[in-house]
């Protein structure tokens, strides 16, 4: 199971929001390739918190980034760096495979934030901090996703 880029898009927002334009609405692949090189603007984040409540503290520290940083981007309505970008898309990948599997947002919250004994009780919000922990989250989704069982 691999997460569909038009999900991920949705969870930032919106290609529109994103800032696709008729001219340019290529694949939603596309789309966060070139926004994540030019930065995604704070509104694709205040629209993944939307779908997953975490805390500020959390938050900064999926995008690796400090929270004063993300803070002055949210208010500033600023953008985000390539790097903060591309943690960005990572954890909108992971949401959006556990919202196929989970369905419900609080779902989706509660499962990432509580020890996963296919995790070897580690907690997935924090193995999303980089590319290996998330693709072991995705791994773990993916399997369960097909029935089985850790």
């Amino acid at each position: 199971m691999t997460a569909n880029s038009e999900a991920i898009v949705d969870l930032l927002g919106g290609a529109r929001r994103l800032g696709a334009t008729r001219r340019a609405s290529g694949p939603a692949q596309t789309l966060l390739h070139e926004q994540a090189l030019v930065g995604f603007d704070s509104s694709a984040v205040k629209a993944l918190v939307e779908r997953l409540p975490v805390s500020r503290g959390t938050l900064a520290k999926l995008l690796n980034t400090s929270e004063k940083t993300l803070e002055r981007r949210l208010v500033r309505h600023g953008r985000l760096t390539t790097a903060e970008s591309n943690a960005l898309v990572r954890v909108a990948r992971v949401v959006s495979l556990a919202k196929r599997l989970l369905k419900t947002d609080g779902g989706v919250s509660r499962w990432l934030s509580r020890e996963q004994p296919g995790l070897a009780g580690r907690v997935p919000l924090d193995l999303m901090r980089t590319e290996a922990g998330a693709s072991e989250v995705e791994l773990l989704l993916d399997r369960l996703y097909h029935g089985v069982l850790p």
